[in-house]
């Protein structure tokens, strides 16, 4: 009686010590030391034929500040042409995405197929960073086909069938597609009249093409399986139906930097608060700094459709 009296006592006395462990435990915190966070610039630009020049600066920040960057108003910003001829980029405020934002612009320089370009900002106690591209060759659209399937109310699925040529080497492309029309509804005693000018949500034929988050309305993509030969895209989006429609697609030649840049953002941004899911790097091309410099061409193919099934 004694002995297992004595055997509890030992055990309860284990268990009460095990317990004091795992409390002691919990209120325990991990110290670490970051190294100090010494800023820089971060350039963010997409350099497009036939748009004008906007330099976004910010500086970059400590992994333990908020998450709003700091723009820069005062840098030198300027842009090399061929590497020869700089020019001097003025700040002003321009509307992006319907924001206003703090731009660096000029008017002295057009985007042209074929130059390189760089990005050069510095600025007082900050290290100067820079950045180039080299604007690609477009590539005309040859035909573009729509066939409507069944719709529900005043939508309906359209298939899409784009045909361009390819070059030899990798190539990297971009499809929007804007429907544009006037809707006419009856609300009462009067119609109502309603301009549509929107992109169209596109979903790839081809799964292949299918990412691991939604890239906008549009398709980014690369020749893997065509290059050097004829193209056929094949996708689908949903239309208004019943009305004349003006269908506009656009085929975007972008550089790797562009296709790289933008696959790592977005599908970085899937993942932001998921806490089983790898971290991904986004791509920089910036010497000195933090950031993306791009270049792109737009081909457009427009032509009329009514989204109606007889």
């Amino acid at each position: 009686m004694d002995s297992n009296f004595k055997i509890m006592q030992k055990s309860t006395s284990i268990l009460m010590l095990l317990f004091l462990i795992g409390i002691s435990a919990c209120e325990t915190f991990l110290v670490m030391e970051l190294p100090p966070h010494e800023p820089k610039f971060v350039i963010n630009t997409s350099l497009e034929v036939g748009k004008p020049i906007r330099v976004f600066v910010s500086k970059s920040r400590s992994v333990l500040q908020d998450n709003h960057f700091e723009r820069v108003s005062d840098a030198s910003v300027e842009i090399m042409v061929d590497g020869q001829i700089s020019y001097p980029l003025y700040s002003e405020e321009v509307l992006n995405n319907g924001t206003k934002m703090l731009a660096y612009t000029t008017t002295e320089v057009e985007i042209e197929v074929g130059r390189t370009y760089e990005i050069i900002v510095s600025g007082e106690g900050m290290q100067t960073a820079r950045g180039k591209t080299t604007v690609p060759t477009p590539v005309e659209i040859k035909s573009v086909d729509l066939r409507s399937a069944p719709r529900n109310n005043r939508y309906g699925y359209v298939d899409f069938s784009v045909i361009f040529d390819d070059s030899q080497g990798s190539d990297f492309y971009e499809i929007t597609v804007l429907q544009r029309g006037t809707l006419e509804t009856i609300d009462g005693i009067d119609p109502e009249r309603f301009i549509i000018n929107q992109l169209v949500n596109l979903e790839p034929r081809n799964s292949i093409y299918e990412n691991d988050f939604r890239y906008r309305t549009g398709l980014l993509f690369d020749d893997g399986l065509f290059d050097g030969r004829e193209a056929k895209m094949e996708f689908g989006g949903v239309l208004y139906a019943d009305i004349d429609l003006e269908i506009t697609v656009f085929l975007k030649v972008v550089t790797s930097d562009y296709f790289n840049y933008e696959n790592s953002l977005n599908l970085q941004e899937t993942n932001r608060g998921d806490p089983i899911a790898q971290p991904v790097q986004v791509i920089n091309n910036i010497q000195g700094g933090f950031g993306i410099i791009k270049a792109a061409v737009t081909s457009s193919y427009t032509l009329p459709f009514n989204n109606s099934i007889e």
